[in-house]
């Protein structure tokens, strides 16, 4: 879903209901892998290296080796970038569309310049430049993700049931809660988020009759029943919401 990040809770059962996991842990874990991607790419990638091959407006044979080699290994750490970024979901972002069309503007100038490896080119118009402009998106886009991460540290989704103990055949009510450190959010954004969430349930059927608090979204629930066969086995249930960035980012 556009301009949000998903987050997850759930907790699993034998006898009892116990709380796993946390929303914030899982969120954040993607996050801090797309900030490890960036570092990754940021090591391979040095704008003084490429400035100083294209500073004199020719690139020889000797230069354009060199240039591959680095291009080659910023481009194997960005493609594993844009992929951990888009299986988080956050591929819609517009600084991530400008950081992708800044990089295929490089892209396409270095696939000319090298397309030749064994006479000089000259620097192509505009490739300082362009090259310039993938540096700042990249740099834009890197802190947009450390500041989400940031905000989305002070939030968490939890999963709870006030039917702890269980027998075969009880009907129990799951509640998904989103809290701002110790307290339960009430922001303004709350029946926003809470018009997102959806439950899934594993080893154990849903059960019609309970769907949350319509008039303040305070919280939302989801009733299960537990199945007479599943009295010694472990299931689950997991809620998910989507979270917009507005929110995490600090004011």
């Amino acid at each position: 879903m556009s301009n949000r990040i998903t987050m997850q809770d759930s907790i699993v059962t034998g006898r009892k209901f116990v709380p796993i996991g946390s929303g914030t842990i899982s969120a954040r874990k993607r996050l801090a892998n797309i900030l490890t991607s960036y570092k990754d790419v940021n090591n391979r990638f040095s704008m003084l290296v490429i400035k100083d091959i294209t500073s004199d407006s020719v690139i020889t044979p000797e230069e354009k080796a060199l240039l591959k080699t680095r291009w080659d290994e910023l481009s194997s750490a960005y493609t594993r970038l844009m992929q951990t970024i888009e299986d988080s979901g956050l591929g819609d972002m517009n600084e991530v569309t400008k950081l992708k069309e800044a990089y295929a503007t490089v892209y396409l100038q270095l696939q000319n310049i090298l397309a030749d490896m064994n006479t000089s080119s000259s620097v192509p118009i505009g490739f300082e430049n362009n090259l310039s402009s993938f540096n700042e998106w990249f740099n834009i886009v890197s802190q947009s993700f450390a500041t989400i991460s940031y905000g989305l540290s002070f939030y968490d989704l939890r999963v709870s049931s006030s039917s702890y103990y269980l027998k075969e055949g009880d009907i129990a009510v799951v509640t998904a809660t989103l809290y701002k450190g110790s307290e339960e959010y009430t922001g303004e954004y709350l029946k926003d988020i809470m018009d997102t969430i959806s439950w899934t349930s594993t080893g154990i059927s849903p059960h019609a009759g309970y769907e949350g608090d319509p008039v303040n979204y305070y919280k939302s629930g989801y009733s299960v029943r537990v199945p007479y066969s599943a009295f010694d086995s472990e299931f689950s249930v997991r809620a998910t919401v989507n979270i917009p960035y507005d929110i995490l980012i600090p004011s």
